[in-house]
């Protein structure tokens, strides 16, 4: 028989877990008075003691299951990430950790580009924007990096107003 699940059914609907890497796969269960054990190519991968007083239980051992609540096992920041909050100002760590709860995943690209701003623009224009882009709610990349261009533009780009040519 194959597991469609990762779980087998005994006749009175009871589930009994198997690890998960053998979805899909053949396995044997033999069940006994008081255990059900499932073996996949001769090898037990899994035993249990069996249910017999109720129905439509579900037995599951210890490590079958890998946890799909990933929000209860974050992983370390990124380097990226590290590499932003380093010596941060709080507008800057508050903006970052806006950015990751509005981006899919830990929004890698979003702090990618926003490291590149911080490596490529003057510390004060970089800070005065993201504090203007976390009062607006501005978490796209190319607004931010409008921010940045309009608050250094004056300050960088002066052209004097005779020319000596």
């Amino acid at each position: 028989m194959q597991i469609r699940g990762l779980a087998w059914s005994d006749p009175s609907g009871n589930r009994y877990s198997v690890p998960e890497r053998y979805l899909g796969q053949p396995v044997e269960v033999y069940m006994y008075l008081d255990s059900v054990q499932i073996c996949a190519r001769g090898q037990t991968i899994a035993r249990h003691a069996r249910v017999l007083t109720e129905r439509e239980q579900r037995v599951t051992a210890p490590g079958h299951h890998a946890d799909l609540n990933r929000r209860a096992h974050r992983r370390k920041p990124s380097p990226i990430q590290t590499a932003l909050l380093t010596d941060a100002p709080p507008v800057l760590a508050r903006y970052v950790a806006a950015l990751i709860q509005r981006t899919p995943g830990q929004g890698g690209h979003r702090l990618k580009r926003l490291l590149e701003f911080q490596r490529s623009y003057p510390a004060e224009p970089f800070l005065a924007a993201i504090a203007e882009a976390e009062r607006y709610g501005l978490y796209d990349m190319a607004r931010l990096e409008s921010l940045i261009l309009r608050t250094i533009r004056g300050d960088f780009f002066q052209l004097g107003s005779d020319d000596d040519a």
